[in-house]
């Protein structure tokens, strides 16, 4: 008998036992995604969330399975989870809009608007035509208190649906606040400039104050 036949055999065993392994893994993972994809379409989201989380187990290397893991625990309102997944999604592509569009939002969700911002700067530059990256982007502008910029963000908002409530809405509050900052910044700068007395002279005449005018 050669002496190198029982090493080929047990080589070979390990490599069927491998295969087969494999391909049970992959039946499981294939049911996991499934079983996902039912509750996330019954809107079972914690549900889902469970399901892709064991999914991710076991292909730890799918960038699309780490982003649907983050939706659902977005929607669960599990905002440090969903960053988690987003952001583990994004370091294996970077060039997926999800995962930096969520990122960004759930960011704005907990407080950290500038954390926020770069990844719906990305956002915007991978999807030019969703209407939701510059909505988002202005929404964490507002919140870092960049009027300015929030104020672009909203008007680009508009450029793509310009039927956007919520960001009709929120560039009236913005150009709000960006009035009164440049008031302010007139205060402190120019109060006592001509322009910034014809401007109060003005305002006093609109009050029937004309001496004082």
């Amino acid at each position: 008998m050669n002496p190198r036949l029982p090493i080929l055999l047990s080589f070979l065993l390990a490599m069927a036992l491998n295969a087969f392994g494999q391909q049970e893994q992959q039946q499981e993972f294939s049911l996991l995604l499934a079983t996902a994809k039912r509750a996330q379409s019954d809107r079972e989201f914690a549900a889902a969330a469970e399901a892709y989380k064991k999914a991710v187990q076991l292909r730890p290397d799918q960038p699309m399975v780490w982003a649907n893991l983050g939706l659902m625990q977005e929607a669960t309102g599990d905002d440090s989870g969903a960053i988690d997944s987003f952001r583990r999604a994004g370091l294996l592509d970077s060039s997926l809009y999800v995962p930096n569009l969520f990122v960004g939002i759930a960011y704005t969700h907990i407080n950290r608007p500038r954390q926020a911002i770069p990844f719906l700067i990305k956002a915007e530059s991978l999807n030019h035509t969703d209407a939701l990256a510059p909505l988002s982007l202005g929404r964490a502008y507002a919140a870092d208190r960049n009027f300015a910029a929030a104020e672009n963000a909203f008007r680009r908002t508009l450029t793509i649906d310009n039927k956007n409530s919520s960001a009709w809405f929120a560039l009236g509050l913005t150009a709000i606040n960006v009035v009164e900052a440049r008031g302010w910044t007139l205060s402190d700068e120019a109060g006592d400039s001509p322009w910034a007395k014809s401007l109060f002279a003005e305002a006093l005449q609109k009050q029937s104050r004309v001496q004082e005018a």
